[in-house]
């Protein structure tokens, strides 16, 4: 049970990470290779928005918001 939460957060980085991708490439989200990178292919950006997801909806399902809430 105490590494649910972890894996849990792993499973949706790991998928919406794919999905994230996904969808940069569909927009046109890239950073195309040029002098001032380092990285020879085309790499799609926003992945950071993949990790935020799945950190958050974790930390979301353990949170305290009922000191939020009037009795």
């Amino acid at each position: 049970m105490t590494y649910l939460l972890p894996v849990a957060a792993f499973m949706i980085c790991l998928a919406m990470t794919s999905m994230v991708r996904r969808i940069a490439i569909g927009r046109g989200w890239v950073a195309r290779p040029s002098q001032e990178r380092w990285h020879k292919k085309t790499t799609a950006l926003m992945g950071g928005i993949a990790i935020y997801i799945g950190t958050s909806i974790p930390l979301l399902l353990i949170a305290d918001f009922t000191s939020l809430i009037p009795h």
